[in-house]
């Protein structure tokens, strides 16, 4: 999906745009792309930072002795 806001931004931004209607939904579509990838980096970032934890207290369980 964003793949796809992005390639609309991109054929659009190559045009000529001048109706101020369109250059609203265009800047909006924009925002929401910058949106989206920023939640999608969240979410990916949390679950290696919480894959790399639970990887972290094995070790250490197993260090101690404990399984």
């Amino acid at each position: 999906m964003l793949l796809r806001l992005s390639s609309v931004i991109e054929e659009a931004e190559k045009r000529r745009i001048t109706n101020n209607s369109m250059i609203r939904q265009l800047n909006m579509l924009r925002q929401d792309m910058h949106r989206g990838y920023y939640l999608h980096d969240t979410f990916r970032f949390q679950k290696a930072s919480e894959e790399k934890m639970n990887g972290d207290e094995e070790r250490l369980q197993r260090g101690k002795g404990i399984t």
